[in-house]
């Protein structure tokens, strides 16, 4: 078992991550983890390359195939939008 010491960066708590446990997850600088809490565990867990973009089916996995109409609104503008 590795311990790790709870630092600081800037106002916010940290840890830092050894080469091994680095290695262990297959991750490197930059890229991100999952951070799971179960009870007072921490569990870390390299994001799938996959998970940032979804497939098509995917994004219709719960689409039962009702047929729905809609109309476009287009909304006035109220303050200062520059959109």
């Amino acid at each position: 078992m590795e311990k790790i010491k709870i630092g600081s960066w800037g106002n916010t708590s940290a840890i830092r991550l050894s080469k091994t446990v680095m290695a262990a997850l297959g991750a490197e600088k930059g890229e991100q983890l999952n951070v799971v809490i179960e009870g007072n565990r921490v569990i870390l867990e390299k994001v799938p390359e996959t998970e940032d973009e979804l497939t098509f089916d995917e994004l219709f996995r719960d689409y039962d195939g009702e047929i729905f109409q809609a109309s476009p609104y287009e909304f006035e503008p109220v303050g200062n939008e520059k959109w």
